[in-house]
């Protein structure tokens, strides 16, 4: 088997401006990919594709847990140790992984697609070819929004829109970067997952790759991150319409150290899987769920006990991950298309129907024959529960921060978040400039990107 070096993948946008590691030495046994082998073979890198997405530090800033002095103290990761008390991480002499790892995923998802522009699409490879340029294009569009819900204005602050990312638009390591606007970078993302739902096969051979249903699902996240509810519905049916059934909570043991399988294997929810390189603070022997959200769950339901472990100082940890360790799963799943299609549902004013689909999620989660349906609430209070009811199944994957930006920066629900760590309290206001986060300081030095202002 080929083993395929990516030039400077490692270093990803960090030295865009740096050409040193084109003096890397190579052997017989390095090639870089150029036939549709190859690049399925880099597609293939599950650990590049599915466990390194950028979600640390929107991990640890989204006040679902709480930690110690103590905890604190051990956490080693630079980001989101500052993360989690909202403090500026300028990361003078680190590295940053959430931007790096994201940047990696583009340079692959750039050297696969401008490979292919050098081969012929022919009635032949049509097929392979169309796959492979769909899933480079969807790889892209995850790794730019999972980049843009750190790095980038929030949608709705339209005093920052010009903060949005530095699109690279190709692998050339002398490409200067720059940032473009958030509209922008949004668009980005929004064509390629247009482009790859026409590409991609109605259905994957696992869940580590893409198909049409994963760029729909993806899609209703983004479009739910914009505030853009009727696309969101439209993208999380067409999901629904076609695919996936959803878990029974009463088939998972509660007393299992983990409660769902390692690495999502035989989760019928998963639609694509994918895990975040390291969240220190969510590990059981450092992190503690917010009691709010503890008390948030009934008595009958399962999700409290399967989802979270009572430790020896009276407050709970979490176990609950699909990812069925404690790393952070950042992949889409079936949940979550219920909730995003709830939720607009009853946007749209359609309020029973949006119930109905709640319902047909959460009787899934309660012990049998416990479960009241919902009915007959009035629209503001059926908003309220279905987002209550997003927190309370989609908590610890990285989307609680997403939320906090779109809720305060396009509905103006002014939520603040607090926390007490060694006798301080920190605050973060609701349309705080440190809902984004500063882009290392490496970048700024070595390009033409401009920092965000603080």
């Amino acid at each position: 088997m080929k083993k395929l070096i990516i030039l400077g993948l490692t270093i990803a946008l960090t030295s865009a401006c740096n050409p040193d590691f084109l003096d890397i030495k190579r052997d017989r046994k390095q090639v870089i990919p150029e036939s549709l082998d190859d690049f399925n073979l880099l597609l293939g890198d599950v650990s590049l594709f599915s466990g390194s997405s950028a979600a640390s530090m929107r991990s640890a800033a989204a006040e679902e847990f709480t930690l110690s002095e103590s905890a604190w103290d051990l956490i080693t990761t630079f980001g989101e140790k500052n993360a989690y008390r909202w403090q500026d991480e300028r990361f003078m002499d680190t590295e940053c992984p959430d931007w790096n790892y994201g940047y990696k995923r583009i340079l692959s998802a750039h050297i696969i697609l401008e490979g292919l522009s050098k081969i012929e699409r022919t009635g032949a490879n049509a097929n392979v070819y169309d796959q492979v340029k769909g899933k480079a294009l969807f790889h892209r569009a995850n790794a730019y929004f999972q980049l843009a819900s750190e790095f980038a204005a929030p949608i709705g602050d339209e005093e920052h829109n010009a903060y949005g990312l530095p699109l690279r638009k190709s692998a050339d390591p002398q490409e200067v970067s720059i940032r473009s606007s958030v509209s922008e970078t949004y668009n980005s993302i929004l064509e390629d997952l247009l482009a790859a739902q026409q590409l991609l096969g109605v259905e994957s051979t696992d869940f580590y790759q893409p198909s049409k249903s994963t760029a729909y699902a993806l899609s209703a996240r983004v479009y739910l991150a914009m505030g853009r509810y009727n696309d969101a519905l439209e993208a999380a049916k067409t999901v629904l319409d076609g695919a996936g059934k959803l878990l029974n909570y009463q088939n998972f043991s509660a007393s299992s150290r983990y409660s769902f399988p390692s690495r999502g294997v035989g989760n019928s929810e998963i639609l694509f899987y994918d895990q975040g390189y390291s969240t220190e603070s969510v590990a059981p022997t450092k992190g503690r769920i917010n009691a709010d959200l503890i008390t948030s769950y009934a008595e009958n339901d399962l999700r409290k006990n399967l989802f979270f472990k009572l430790e020896s100082d009276g407050l709970y940890s979490y176990k609950g991950s699909y990812v069925g360790s404690s790393s952070v799963f950042t992949g889409l799943a079936l949940d979550e298309m219920y909730l995003i299609y709830a939720e607009c549902l009853i946007r749209a004013g359609q309020v029973q129907l949006g119930l109905d689909k709640l319902n047909e999620l959460l009787v899934t989660r309660f012990a049998k024959n416990t479960y009241q349906e919902y009915k007959g609430l009035e629209k503001n209070a059926a908003l309220d529960l279905v987002l209550l009811e997003r927190r309370k199944q989609l908590l610890i994957r990285g989307l609680r921060w997403i939320d906090l930006r779109r809720f305060n920066f396009i509905e103006n629900r002014n939520i603040q978040l607090h926390r007490a760590l060694a006798g301080e309290m920190y605050t973060l206001m609701a349309k705080d400039l440190k809902f984004t986060f500063l882009a290392p300081n490496n970048v700024i030095v070595n390009s033409k990107v401009i920092q965000f202002p603080r």
